[in-house]
């Protein structure tokens, strides 16, 4: 984790502007308890040091980053729980992004795996890339 982190550090030294506000661990405690929800270690540490980013997909945060509309990590998850209310299979997952089409990107509380849920099937399917950390290495090596 400090080696990817590292790489985004220097990642985001070269490319700011796809960086946000970085979040103080208040801010993802009381995120976390009005979530009702553990943060995944290394998601807490993304948003923490930068905030509403864009790492291969946009990643929501706690403060509204201008790329990507007026959600917030609350207002996203408050729409995805509306959604799958009746779903107690997908409580211990986090809405962290979308893909633009209504279908929401899933981080695991235990670990950074990456689900997409399908809107139109309700159904969970791996992500691209499997997990976090291997989105984030794929875009930092492309950039």
């Amino acid at each position: 984790m400090q080696t990817l982190l590292s790489k985004l550090n220097q990642f985001f030294l070269k490319n700011n502007n796809f960086m946000g506000i970085p979040n103080t661990d208040n801010e993802i405690i009381k995120m976390g308890e009005i979530l009702n929800i553990k943060f995944n270690p290394f998601f807490y540490e993304i948003i923490k040091n930068y905030g509403s980013c864009f790492i291969g997909i946009p990643i929501y945060s706690i403060h509204i980053n201008p790329l990507f509309g007026n959600d917030t990590l609350l207002e996203l998850n408050h729409s995805f729980r509306k959604i799958i209310q009746n779903n107690n299979l997908l409580i211990n997952f986090l809405a962290i992004s979308h893909d633009g089409c209504g279908n929401y990107i899933l981080i695991e509380e235990a670990n950074d795996n990456l689900y997409l849920y399908n809107h139109e099937t309700q159904s969970i399917e791996k992500f691209y890339g499997g997990n976090l950390s291997e989105v984030i290495d794929d875009f930092i090596s492309g950039a």
